[in-house]
């Protein structure tokens, strides 16, 4: 399956900017979802012992696509300084329903173009994604990391808060089980539940960026305005009530838990 793509990041002697992009692609359309968040971390990240190693997800202004970011470190600019860069890929919902892609399929297909092209610019060809197996469910293996009660008050503030931000704390976790967790969770309530889609985050963002989005993963609590709750990964009970309107999204949630304990135990 080929996707538009672009990358954001330095161009040597321009500074921080698109720079390159998948011919034919519309960026005006997708831009401005993620202008003044394209990198929302603290400045000194990119220099740190484990460096940056992020997932965001943002819907398009049109409802029909979803925007994966790949947010790690790119190459030196021309003095040799570390940088940010910030992979996007334009997925169209459809692909994410019925499994013709899935988010962990577009990043493994973004960091091969990344380590292939450590320096595009300018036009660049589509990304090349590969059909997840026979069988992909939607959500699998998410019962490893977030127990079904966290799951459920995380689909029951996004349907009865719409202003409602949640931190999902997965206490001492690595990047990459966040990142898996993200795409998870989110495959499972957007495009299996088929609840609206919303920003999320892998990690935390710094503090002027945070209510830039709905959703944030992350190894440990940040300040926050009342907005936002936390919902720990082990968490034993759901405590909210069940949205009475919404029972499809409980009966998803519940039947991808049971597949997970058939599959794994």
């Amino acid at each position: 399956m080929a996707l538009h793509h672009w990358t954001y990041g330095v161009t040597p002697g321009e500074g921080y900017g698109i720079k390159a992009f998948s011919a034919g692609l519309n960026i005006a359309l997708f831009d401005s979802a993620l202008r003044g968040r394209y990198t929302p971390i603290r400045g000194d990240a990119v220099q740190s012992e484990g460096g940056v190693n992020s997932r965001m997800l943002h819907p398009a202004s049109s409802g029909e696509d979803v925007l994966l970011s790949r947010l790690g470190k790119g190459p030196p600019d021309e003095m040799g300084r570390p940088t940010f860069q910030n992979h996007l890929a334009v997925i169209p919902r459809v692909l994410l329903v019925e499994k013709r892609v899935s988010l962990g399929g577009v990043d493994v297909a973004m960091e091969a173009f990344d380590r292939a092209n450590p320096s595009a610019l300018k036009d660049v060809a589509m990304l090349e994604v590969a059909r997840p197996p026979e069988g992909y469910r939607l959500g699998e293996g998410l019962r490893r990391h977030l127990t079904r009660a966290a799951v459920e008050t995380i689909a029951t503030r996004r349907m009865t808060e719409a202003d409602g931000r949640t931190l999902v704390l997965c206490r001492g976790t690595l990047p990459p089980i966040r990142n898996e967790v993200l795409f998870r969770l989110i495959e499972l309530l957007n495009f299996g539940a088929d609840i609206r889609p919303f920003t999320a985050m892998s990690d935390a963002p710094t503090a002027s960026q945070l209510n830039a989005f709905d959703l944030v993963v992350a190894p440990r609590g940040v300040r926050a305005d009342n907005s936002w709750v936390i919902v720990e990964a082990g968490l034993p009970a759901a405590p909210l009530p069940r949205y009475p309107k919404g029972e499809w999204v409980y009966t998803a949630i519940e039947e991808s838990y049971a597949a997970d304990t058939r599959a794994y135990g």
